[in-house]
């Protein structure tokens, strides 16, 4: 049957086929055929040749594009490459001579490393449909019969695309190589049944050797030679020395034959290790990438990017659970419109969020239809326990996920999880920062933030924007009269007001102890003051000030100045209109009072820096004794009830003996933690305003308290990416991973004989555990050489150091670790690495961990040297103190070691 070529009837849609087929119009043609195709033209003939192909083709321009694996264009391009390289090569078998060698070439070595996990050919045949989707959405692949020998195989179009002898040549060439993924002969194909010649489909017919045949070949070989010797043997003596020769003869081809096979699987295995190794540094460096970054959006960008870059030809979708459900809140590779459909589906499938879920063939999903073919892979994103949402993997081409594509699809999933975890602790800090403690507004340093960033939003891209500042009138006078307590309530009650009267674009700002402010995007300065003079009919006892830029300032200083201006112009009318009003009597208060409020006014200063529950305890108990002249008390609450104090001062006093008691309740994270108890001896000790005034304090305890546990949160959540990290490290080197916990046990302990404060020591940890993970960028046929390294490996050793600090350089959790990291191989002489810095010029956890890490790694075994005893590391230790150590950390070291 004479078929006109495809090339002749369709035009190329090149301009748009580098994406996934349901991003633009169908493109079906794996960039695994186009790299193969310029992969053997230029091994036949050259670079010459593979430029005569390309220009014979007209798509020089895009050969970057052909040679990228992750790319898809039309069957028509890959029939016109085809027909090329025919034609250069004056080879009309070319396609098929360019599948029988695919093995050999080096292209798709992850689908290479993926179908020869499976095991055995059998497998890899079985396997075909998902084989063949790597490679075309035109056709898929039907397993008709398999054996442990041979295979039945119908290639049926699916898309009315016209059958061309090039693609049928092309199939028998690539089925025929698959045995030599595990080092046998290439397969026997016929093929009885062509669809160019009528038929429905393509039948193919592949028989190939079983690995255990090559080893009955030999033993039958010796067997035969031994019987044809003791039969000359027998019959004829004197030909015993020819029949010697046969025997030899026949077990030498046997054993050729096999060490063939032999060698050939061997080689397959090394490029198999090479290739795994390939994929761990991929996802360490994934990891690196992903955890570098704090801000939500970013993150999920990158652990989109970062799984399409390992798994070439998928795209990619991350669902988040932000409290509402499912939504997509990053994709690569997918349509907006698929990602809809995603969503739907993931709403009607909770069971994504619980496990892997592979779809195999999309068609039969009806809420997936807008995918029309293809497959889809799910993992969940779980941390803790919790689920976060669901990472999806879809494939152009139905059945196309492999085993090892599951496995790397849930490695990425885990990431994603950590990292999103990290993410949204980070924002939560970042919102807490912004956020007024008392009010809830946002606070003066985000108001300064945030109109700087309008100012220049409206300089790039055009508009305006107003600023209105409000003064409480006569707030001073609530404080005096009513206390604190009063007057926080009556800034509460302002912002909840000055919230309120705000519109969708407005923000609301608390910039002073009873200042606030309200920023107006795209607002006229006759609309800004009809905003503000409604926000102050809402708050009640208000002056107000507005400014409009560009009219009333070109600069972020101007505008707030002349806002300010307006304000106190307005204040001082205001205060012309009241001076025949009555005043309030103003409360004197006595000294014992002020001095309790100016005291207890510095417990919020006190706090803030405080990341520890028992120092916050500690802080709090001091400063309000001096307060109150009593006992304090924090009481702790547990499930059956209140337990013992945390910290008290003075005698313990029972209550029924106090004169008076003031108790107000701790909360952290709105759940109570406990109680703040003050007792005097004296009756009628405390007064209303005590009262309102502990309970400030009491949500400033509250707040503390809940900032350490977010930030145990945070440290946990680190500490668990630094365990991914070890993880990551132990899979290239497991001497590594397990010397560097042993090291930092040791130097912590080291690092407090020295005297290193709590958060020092907890650095120092941090930066023993990381000292070596740069060797994940060191090649492992150099971090585990048995013998001395080159000078050549010694400076690609030596590079570890930078290598590590970069790693960290963009987690700033790790920011004070770094140093540590980039200077522990320094000495104390001034010839370390890399810097050659000098004695005290080396931070001191850097010097501690260079010795801890020595005397380790002289008493373990490692893969070139013997492990030595502990005395022997002590007397190297003492003769290198004042060279390579430092002396002072060396007699720390040895006190250690000796101790019991």
């Amino acid at each position: 049957m004479s078929v006109s070529s495809p090339s002749e009837r369709i035009e190329p849609a090149y301009a748009g086929d580098l994406t996934l087929p349901w991003e633009l119009e169908p493109q079906e043609t794996s960039g695994l055929t186009s790299r193969l195709i310029l992969a053997y033209v230029e091994r036949k003939g050259g670079r010459e040749a593979v430029e005569r192909m390309l220009e014979k083709c007209g798509l020089t321009e895009v050969e970057a594009d052909l040679l990228d694996e992750r790319h898809w264009f039309s069957f028509a391009t890959k029939v016109r490459l085809f027909e090329a390289a025919a034609e250069v090569l004056d080879d009309p078998h070319v396609t098929r001579s360019m599948g029988e060698i695919a093995i050999d070439l080096n292209v798709g070595e992850g689908l290479k490393v993926t179908l020869r996990a499976l095991g055995s050919p059998r497998l890899v045949y079985e396997n075909i449909v998902r084989a063949n989707g790597r490679f075309s959405t035109t056709a898929r692949m039907d397993l008709l019969e398999v054996s442990s020998s041979h295979a039945h195989i119908a290639y049926v179009d699916v898309t009315g695309t016209p059958f061309h002898p090039l693609d049928c040549q092309y199939n028998i060439g690539m089925l025929s190589c698959v045995p030599q993924l595990f080092g046998l002969p290439l397969a026997r194909v016929s093929h009885p049944v062509c669809a160019g010649d009528g038929g429905d489909a393509c039948v193919y017919h592949v028989s190939w050797e079983p690995g255990g045949l090559y080893v009955r070949f030999a033993l039958g070989s010796v067997l035969a030679g031994a019987a044809a010797l003791g039969a000359t043997a027998a019959f004829d003596p004197a030909l015993v020395p020819a029949a010697g020769l046969f025997a030899g003869a026949l077990g030498l081809a046997a054993g050729r034959r096999v060490l063939g096979v032999r060698r050939r699987r061997w080689q397959q295995l090394e490029s198999e290790v090479q290739w795994q190794g390939e994929v761990a540094q991929r996802l360490a460096g994934s990891l690196q990438d992903i955890v570098s970054e704090l801000r939500l959006e970013d993150v999920l960008e990158k652990v989109t990017a970062n799984a399409r870059s390992t798994l070439e030809g998928r795209g990619f979708a991350l669902l988040v659970d932000d409290g509402d459900g499912l939504r997509c809140r990053a994709f690569a590779g997918v349509s907006p419109e698929a990602t809809s459909a995603l969503e739907r589906w993931a709403v009607e499938t909770p069971r994504a969020a619980e496990g892997p879920v592979l779809l195999e063939d999309l068609a039969h999903v009806p809420s997936l239809a807008i995918l029309e073919h293809g497959s889809l892979c799910t993992a969940p994103l779980t941390y803790r326990g919790e689920s976060l949402g669901v990472l999806v993997a879809l494939s152009a081409t139905p059945y196309s996920f492999m085993p090892r594509d599951v496995d790397v699809i849930q490695s990425f999933a885990t990431q994603a999880a950590i990292a999103l975890s990290n993410a949204r602790l980070y924002e939560a800090q970042e919102q807490l920062a912004a956020r007024d403690p008392l009010t809830g507004l946002l606070n003066h340093r985000q108001f300064h933030e945030t109109v700087s960033q309008e100012l220049e939003r409206c300089r790039r891209y055009g508009g305006r924007v107003s600023v209105a500042l409000f003064d409480l009138d006569g707030f001073k006078t609530v404080n005096d009269v009513s206390g604190h307590a009063e007057g926080d309530r009556v800034l509460r009650a302002a912002a909840e007001r000055l919230q309120s009267a705000c519109r969708a674009s407005d923000l609301a700002f608390r910039i002073g102890g009873d200042e606030f402010a309200l920023l107006l995007p795209e607002t006229s300065g006759a609309d800004a003051a009809e905003a503000a003079a409604r926000a102050a009919g809402e708050i009640g006892d208000v002056s107000f000030g507005v400014a409009v830029w560009p009219e009333d300032g070109p600069s972020k200083d101007a505008l707030l100045a002349r806002a300010d201006s307006n304000l106190y112009a307005m204040k001082r009318e205001r205060g012309r209109s009241n001076e025949r009003a009555p005043q309030p009597q103003v409360r004197p208060a006595a000294e014992l009072e002020h001095r309790r409020l100016a005291l207890a006014s510095s417990l919020s200063a006190r706090l803030a820096p405080l990341l520890d529950a028992d120092a916050i305890v500690a802080v709090t108990v001091e400063e309000l004794s001096q307060a109150y002249d009593c006992e304090v008390a924090l009481v702790k609450a547990a499930d059956e009830g209140v337990t013992g104090r945390v910290a008290r001062t003075g005698e313990p006093a029972l209550v029924s003996e106090s004169g008076s008691e003031l108790a107000v309740p701790i909360r952290v994270a709105g759940a109570i933690w406990g109680v703040l108890d003050i007792e005097s001896s004296r009756s009628g000790a405390f007064t209303p305003e005590d009262l309102l005034l502990a309970d400030t304090l009491a949500a400033q305890v509250g707040g503390a308290l809940h900032r350490t546990q977010l930030f145990e949160e945070l440290e946990s959540t680190f500490v668990t990416t630094l365990g991914v990290l070890s993880d990551a490290l132990e899979t290239k080197d497991s001497y590594t991973a397990a010397h560097a916990d042993d090291v930092a046990d040791v130097a912590v302990r080291v690092g407090r004989r020295l005297g290193l404060s709590e958060e020092e020591l907890r650095t120092l940890r941090y930066g023993a555990l990381l000292h070596d993970i740069g060797k994940i960028g060191v090649r492992s046929e150099v971090l585990n050489k048995p013998g001395a390294l080159t000078a050549e490996e010694f400076e690609e050793m030596k590079q570890h150091t930078v290598i590590g600090a970069r790693m960290l350089e963009r987690i700033p959790f790790f920011a004070p670790v770094r140093p540590i990291v980039r200077s522990a191989h320094e000495r104390w002489d001034g010839h370390g690495y890399p810097d050659g810095l000098i004695g005290e010029d080396i931070p001191l956890s850097a010097r501690i961990v260079c010795a801890c890490d020595a005397f380790h790694a002289i008493t373990s075994e490692r893969p070139y040297s013997a492990a030595r005893s502990v005395e022997e590391a002590v007397e190297e230790l003492r003769s290198n103190a004042g060279r390579q150590f430092d002396p002072r950390v060396v007699d720390a070291l040895i006190e250690d070691i000796h101790s019991p």
